[in-house]
């Protein structure tokens, strides 16, 4: 997926007037996967989030568990910039080291098969205790 394809009319589009995710509805999702991990005493201490978007994953560790480490990388220039993300894209990227909690929420529907694959590969790849993967079918 071209970098320039999740430009600033991208993120206009869709999360200004009426966000496909608010981040009152995601702050509700990541409390309930953060409440999951502890059902399955999976200690968090660190998050990557795939696809950060606006940040708000990240935003929520931020404040509600500050002591979480944190990093969000996203594909798209505009929203690295606009939001200090790392600059990646999970079909060709994956980091040096794992994490507690990975979290992709709404991004593999844009990828091709051959990139999706990679990608959950990916991600499986950073996952070391929990991996939240979301893709919207309709």
């Amino acid at each position: 997926m071209p970098r320039n394809t999740f430009d600033a009319a991208f993120f206009k589009r869709f999360y200004s007037t009426s966000p496909v995710h608010s981040r009152t509805k995601v702050n509700t999702l990541a409390t309930a996967v953060h409440a999951m991990c502890q059902w399955w005493e999976v200690p968090v201490r660190s998050v990557l989030d795939v696809g950060a978007g606006l940040g708000y994953w990240r935003d929520w560790y931020a404040t509600t568990h500050p002591k979480v480490k944190r990093l969000s990388v996203d594909i798209s220039e505009h929203a690295c910039e606009k939001y200090s993300h790392e600059c990646h894209d999970i079909a060709s990227w994956f980091p040096t080291r794992q994490f507690d909690l990975v979290v992709c929420h709404s991004v593999l529907q844009y990828l091709n098969d051959k990139q999706a694959v990679a990608a959950i590969g990916n991600l499986a790849k950073a996952t070391r205790g929990v991996l939240y993967l979301e893709v919207p079918t309709s």
